[in-house]
């Protein structure tokens, strides 16, 4: 997670590291402190994925 948190020093918008094991989604969002989702059914971002949406079924 080290490795995210340096790239997100740089101009990026967002960043998502999904864990399978522990069902956990960690959301970098820049200039944003990190959010932890715990099992989510579905996962988006607006307005920066506005109209994505990530149905983690399809994950885990």
């Amino acid at each position: 997670m080290n490795c995210v948190g340096c790239r997100m020093q740089h101009p990026v918008k967002l960043g998502w590291l999904i864990d399978g094991k522990s069902h956990q989604i960690y959301i970098y969002p820049s200039q944003i402190e990190v959010k932890c989702l715990k099992n989510p059914i579905t996962v988006s971002d607006r307005p920066i994925l506005s109209g994505f949406q990530l149905q983690m079924n399809t994950i885990w």
